[in-house]
């Protein structure tokens, strides 16, 4: 019977933790400084929403937050650039 409340006890923490988590990155959205984006695409690669699109021009890549209203926030993306091109900020300051 323990063993059903210590399940029970870890369910309950694991809901709370991700409404929790939600609640956080609510009003929050993925902002791109293209200056410093190289478009390597692993940001790309690594959004599960498909919120980036890279763009092929005549001579170069470039990324395109094409989908912005499917962001979640999560920071997949942000953790993934090594060149700090990508950060979260708030819907507000998104211009």
């Amino acid at each position: 019977m323990t063993h059903y409340h210590i399940i029970g006890a870890i369910l309950a923490i694991w809901i709370i933790s991700r409404i929790i988590e939600r609640r956080r990155r609510r009003g929050k959205i993925v902002h791109l400084t293209s200056e410093l984006c190289t478009a390597c695409g692993r940001c790309t690669k690594r959004c599960k929403h498909h919120v980036f699109e890279l763009v092929k021009e005549e001579k170069k890549s470039r990324l395109v937050a094409t989908h912005l209203d499917k962001c979640t926030a999560c920071g997949d993306c942000v953790k993934t650039c090594k060149f700090k091109a990508l950060k979260i900020v708030s819907k507000h300051t998104q211009s």
